[in-house]
């Protein structure tokens, strides 16, 4: 009979010799199991044989077997009593259990064993009238052992009732968590903030900004205040009260000031005025009660610059200013951005490494810790730079870079609006880290034509919050925006909460820590008034992304515990170092994957050899005849084969077996080198070519390539000029080159060549090892067909002297 088991955690009540030197308690216990035959609960009568380990597996046998024959099981279900003496002396034990057939055979192993842990049992003491009774809590450290489900009534534990961490992954039996049972992220909108004296076009929520975790500041680049889209600033806490209305301090029209703001530190915000003095631009420091701290002039002014339409902040008291349509390098709006201290000093200016006409470089900056600064070249570049504050590009990273945000010291976040995944202009946003490495690509959720996701983000702790302000969910551009963790998972999606068209809800979105977040919503028309503009605080519920490693015991995890598939790559942090793949010999350390090596030193590291990024090495029966990468098609049947590929051949091949198939070498646009690195030609051979048949390279020669066809003349007195010459190669030459014997050759010298076939020498571009001019090599093609031509003038000779031969012969006759 097959027996298949499954071991239901029973209760059971250990005695160890510490109860025993305490009270009358005995060294026997209670243990009660489940047993299954097949998928079935067992019934009937079963012999059962139990025995104590120090180990879960292996480990050394702790006193003798007990056997409890004709044992009884209904519905699966068991009870014995067992005594091992006193085996408990508080090291670890665990219970193996066999199971046969009554009536003799081989007892059946199950597996795992079953690990025996210590309950307190309930005696009852002589003084338990005058007893204290339990009142208060009682903590979780003084409570073992296990509660049934039967006696926890419904609803009776709650979240508030559990300590953070107390409920880990090895605590929830397979399948008791299903999706019905996981909550989702509700964000609901807790507040909007009120422009304090709306007008049509005052586009109140352009740009917003977190000060802190309580108090956000929000431009209203159309306001009036002073002059027509002289624009204004409101800070605000978290509770909706607008705690400072800043005012631009040279109001005149157009300035566009609070078209983007930025908090510095805990108790300054930094605005921008893109059109002040003819759109030359300014920003301005502010405290947060008010007080104008500095005023930032374009350090090289001009009309249209557009300096203060982005702003950021570093660390230590510095801020970065982009003036995104600056003309310098001769290219109009070619773009700069500029770093000064708070107090007015201009410490470093930033040109576009990429210059060209409307490159639009500075048009979103971010500061990437104390040290750094990130700057994205605009609608003109698929660039996004990062420098050091010194000036120095550190990095270039190739996205549309509309929004930018530094996470940390060492990531950045880049939304790409115009990103064509999904649809065209859909949007996308990326991380990365500093060093170029991309770590993670956001993709638009509900991707659709021109939704622009990705033109504003912002990042606290691991979230990332993106905007898509021209989602037409539930209007046309009526904007969504949505909730990610930086690994990519999308945690919420915020849905314009009134949309209509041309809302424009997430042009610009804030993170107040990571759990209320600020949109704008610059185009909403509020009762009657036309693009006043709104933005609105949501909140979202505390939450946990799944359990965390943390969460997990060491060990309690192992392979039985895992269902086939349920562990993909996809799910394993990188982070996760050493790997092994047992009985495979493939081994996984840091970023290296090595076969049949536990230290591979490269990406691909097959057998041994540290200094290729691939090493094939056949160590089989056939090691000394063959070793090569194969390529098949969908057949599959071999096709070609790089390598040692004939048995017993020393040859290394390149074969194309396909039938018809040619072999191409390509560089797509550079050379090709056979055993040379080749400088000056598309091909360049060391040493000589051969064939196995006579003939000649072919070129094509049709006539209708050809204009301008004249007979070659004057061939012998042009051989004349060139000298033919044998000589050997210097030392020096052939040192550069030990394939080149010492014996005499056969040729020309280059340099008189050159005078009479000035077409046909060239440089090589090598050198001497001693330096000098490049070594110059001859085309000595012309001296074949000039050697023809001068055998026909030779030929026309012969027949001349000839006729005149012929002529005197005559006229001889006739004398």
């Amino acid at each position: 009979m097959k027996i298949n088991y499954l071991i239901a955690l029973g209760i059971f009540i250990l005695h160890s010799s510490f109860f025993i030197s305490a009270s009358a308690q005995g060294t026997a216990f209670t243990y009660q199991g489940r047993l299954n035959d097949g998928v079935n609960p067992a019934g009937g009568i079963y012999d059962l044989r139990f025995t104590i380990h120090d180990a879960p597996s292996a480990g050394t046998q702790q006193g003798s077997a007990l056997t409890n024959a004709a044992t009884s099981i209904s519905n699966g279900l068991f009870t014995v009593v067992l005594d091992f003496g006193h085996q408990f002396p508080g090291a670890d034990r665990w219970l193996e259990i066999a199971v046969r057939t009554n009536g003799g055979g081989a007892f059946v192993q199950l597996t795992p064993r079953q690990h025996l842990t210590a309950t307190p049992y309930a005696i009852q003491s002589v003084n338990a009238a005058s007893a204290i009774a339990v009142s208060g809590s009682v903590s979780a450290a003084q409570l073992t052992g296990t509660l049934s489900s039967n006696n926890i009534g419904a609803g009776s534990i709650t979240s508030i009732m559990l300590a953070a961490g107390a409920v880990t992954t090895m605590a929830l039996a397979d399948g008791a968590v299903t999706a019905g049972k996981v909550a989702t992220v509700s964000n609901s909108i807790v507040l909007r903030f009120i422009n304090p004296g709306p007008l049509g076009s005052d586009y109140f929520g352009y740009a917003v900004a977190a000060l802190g975790n309580d108090r956000v500041i929000i431009g209203a680049v159309g306001d009036d205040t002073g002059g027509f889209d002289s624009g204004a600033a409101y800070l605000f806490d978290a509770n909706g009260s607008l705690l400072k209305t800043f005012v631009n301090p040279t109001p005149s029209g157009f300035d566009n000031f609070g078209v983007s703001v930025a908090a510095v530190g805990t108790d300054r915000v930094l605005i921008g005025a893109s059109g002040q003095d003819g759109d030359a631009g300014a920003a301005y420091l502010f405290t947060t009660n008010g007080t104008l701290v500095r005023t930032f002039i374009n350090p090289n002014a001009d009309s249209g610059d557009r300096f203060g339409r982005s702003v950021a902040a570093l660390d230590g008291g510095r801020v970065i200013i982009g003036a995104f349509r600056d003309d310098n390098s001769s290219f109009d709006a070619n773009g700069r951005a500029y770093l000064f201290n708070t107090n007015g000093s201009l410490l470093m200016t930033f040109n576009n490494p990429a210059p060209a006409d409307i490159a639009e470089f500075g048009s979103a900056v971010t500061g990437v810790g104390d040290d750094r600064v990130l700057i994205s070249g605009g609608n003109g570049l698929n660039r996004v730079f990062l420098f050091t504050t010194n000036g120095t590009v550190q990095m270039t990273f190739t996205n549309r870079g509309s929004a930018l945000a530094g996470l940390g010291t060492g990531r950045v976040v880049i939304g790409s609006y115009i990103d064509n995944t999904g649809a065209p202009n859909a949007g996308a946003v990326s991380l990365y880290h500093t060093n170029g490495t991309l770590l993670t690509t956001i993709t638009n959720p509900t991707p659709a034509l021109a939704d622009y996701f990705g033109w504003s983000l912002a990042v606290a702790g691991d979230k990332v919050l993106v905007g898509a302000y021209q989602d037409d969910t539930g209007a046309t551009d009526a904007g969504s925006v949505y909730l990610f963790n930086t690994n990519g998972i999308l945690l919420a999606t915020i849905p314009n909460p009134a949309p209509t068209t041309d809302d424009n809800f997430g042009y610009a979105v804030a993170l107040l820590g990571t759990d209320k977040m600020v949109v704008g919503a610059f185009g909403k028309d509020l009762g009657g008034v036309p693009d006043a503009g709104a933005a609105y605080l949501f909140r979202g519920q505390t939450f946990t992304d799944g359990l965390v490693a943390d969460a997990v015991r060491a060990g309690s995890i192992t392979a039985t515990s895992l269902e086939d598939g349920a562990v993909t790559f996809e799910k394993l942090d990188p982070s996760v170092g050493t790997w092994t793949k047992g009985n495979t010999g493939i081994f996984h350390v840091g970023d290296n994957v090595g076969i049949g090596t536990t230290s591979p030193q490269v990406p691909l590291h097959i057998a041994s050899d540290p200094q290729a990024v691939m090493v094939l090495q056949d160590t089989g029966a056939n090691a000394t005849q063959s070793g090569y990468i194969g390529f098949w098609n969908s057949t599959p049947t071999e096709t070609a084969w790089v390598g040692f590929g004939t048995p017993g051949s020393p040859d290394f091949s390149i074969v194309n077996a396909r039938a018809g198939g040619n072999i191409v070498l390509s560089a797509f646009g550079g050379n090709v080198g056979i055993a040379r690195a080749p400088t000056a030609n598309a091909l360049e051979v060391a040493g000589n070519a051969s064939k196995t048949v006579a003939g000649s390279w072919l070129a094509n020669s049709d006539a209708r390539i050809k204009t301008e066809v004249r007979t070659v003349t004057g061939a012998l007195e042009k051989l004349a000029q060139v000298r033919l010459v044998e000589f050997h190669y210097t030392e020096n030459y052939r040192a550069q080159h030990p394939g080149i014997e010492d014996r005499r050759y056969l040729n020309v010298v280059a340099q008189e060549f050159q005078k009479v076939f000035p077409e046909h020498v060239q440089s090589s571009g090598e050198k001497l090892s001693g330096g000098g001019d490049a070594i110059l090599q001859v085309d000595t093609y012309p001296l074949t067909i000039y050697s023809a031509a001068a055998i026909q003038e030779l030929n026309q000779k012969l027949e001349a002297g000839s006729q005149k031969t012929e002529v005197r012969s005559q006229k001889s006759e006739v004398r």
